[in-house]
């Protein structure tokens, strides 16, 4: 980075999130199972920054026609963003690269942040892209702030830098947030709500918004990915969660989807935010469609589920075979799942079963298992994916062990 990118006053920030969900669905014949929501951790980032600067978040994944070149030149040309930051999952990364390369190309005086996952799983990889002056990892709702209103940037923690002569600087990483009530509320109102739809699949009545009531997950499965929020669960008081639930409805949201990975990690406190729900007379529908453990469950939590308006509830299954399941550490049986699954339909809930094939052990007989036991289930809908060995999971490290990471185009 050059001296004036490092140490230049910052008034306007624009947060980008790339196309993702067209790219994803647009050719193949599954598009009913599109979820489009406005990002959260953008939203989160603005709301930390409202009191800074300026911020304005563009969302190329809602518009159809892929031309995102023009938009984003109009946003450079009338903005004038003194910052960019853009959020990558892995295989949103080379879409990522590509913005970067316009905004540079645009204005080489603009400093470009890449933060999320593949940011915070291949950090030497991003930085070493010449299109990028910032890889931020980990937990990143404050790091524009911090930078922003930093005399010393390239000392902060919690990201790598280039200094003055392009050497790598990395301090260390931030402490994860202990208590999450600190978190600001999500700029909501920066996005176009109207923009955001789904299918019956996924929801009932457009847009619905993500709502986040925990991070971390202390469960080791081999699949999942924890260089973001960590192994270490942490939540949300249940007055800060009513509060973003009357806070969304406000702003316009029709219904609500749980975002955390472990919901139900606390049963106790699962229940405490339905009783509180179900007193303040809730009318918002909502849903934990990112699924719960079906170990963390029991009747009265459905049913206070059910009486606070939670309509749907996803189950990560997986597989039909113990031993696979065994294989990637889930560490539930096939009886918890029939359970939950019996319990959750007894308390007039839809259920929806995530599936995968292609995880660790898996065989010809295996996914046959599979497929027969979520026949056999009664749930309302049954999603199957094909296992992605992502960088970061211990699943791609066995892999990669065993020379089984062929390519690492990550598109």
């Amino acid at each position: 980075m050059k001296k004036e990118i490092i140490n230049k006053k910052i008034n306007r920030v624009l947060l980008i999130n790339p196309p993702y969900t067209f790219y994803t669905y647009v050719n193949i014949d599954r598009n009913a199972g599109t979820m489009q929501h406005p990002i959260i951790s953008l939203a989160s980032i603005a709301g930390a920054l409202k009191n800074t600067c300026d911020v304005k978040i563009l969302d190329f994944d809602v518009i159809e026609n892929f031309n995102y070149e023009n938009i984003l030149y109009d946003y450079l040309d009338n903005y004038k963003p003194d910052l960019i930051g853009i959020t990558s999952t892995t295989p949103m990364f080379p879409s990522a690269l590509k913005i970067s390369e316009k905004i540079k190309q645009k204005n080489k005086e603009i400093t470009v942040v890449l933060g999320g996952v593949h940011s915070s799983t291949c950090p030497d990889e991003v930085i070493a892209n010449e299109f990028v002056d910032i890889a931020v990892i980990g937990e990143a709702d404050f790091f524009l702030k911090d930078f922003i209103e930093s005399n010393n940037r390239l000392e902060l923690k919690g990201a790598y830098f280039k200094n003055e002569i392009d050497k790598i600087v990395f301090n260390g990483k931030n402490e994860l947030l202990t208590d999450l009530d600190k978190l600001p509320l999500p700029a909501w109102h920066l996005y176009d709500l109207s923009k955001y739809k789904a299918s019956r699949l996924i929801e009932k009545k457009s847009p619905g918004g993500l709502l986040e009531t925990s991070r971390g997950c202390p469960f080791l499965c081999n699949y999942c990915n924890k260089t973001v929020f960590g192994k270490k669960w942490r939540y949300k008081s249940i007055n800060r969660v009513i509060n973003e639930f009357r806070y969304m409805k406000d702003i316009g949201f029709k219904e609500i989807h749980i975002e955390d990975d472990g919901f139900s990690t606390d049963i106790n406190r699962a229940k405490e935010i339905c009783k509180e729900l179900i007193k303040i007379k809730n009318t918002m529908n909502w849903t934990l469609l990112n699924g719960i453990r079906v170990d963390r469950v029991d009747k009265e939590l459905f049913e206070l589920l059910k009486e606070a308006r939670c309509y749907q509830v996803a189950f990560g299954i997986e597989s039909g075979d113990e031993k696979v399941l065994e294989k990637i550490n889930k560490n539930i049986s096939l009886k918890q799942v029939e359970e939950a699954v019996k319990l959750a339909n007894n308390a007039g809930l839809e259920t929806f079963g995530f599936f995968m094939f292609g995880l660790l052990g898996e065989t010809e007989d295996s996914m046959k298992k599979t497929i027969d036991f979520a026949c056999q289930l009664p749930l309302t809908i049954a999603k199957f994916d094909i296992a992605i060995p992502y960088p970061g999971t211990e699943m791609f490290l066995e892999l990669e062990k065993k020379n089984l990471i062929k390519i690492k185009k990550w598109e």
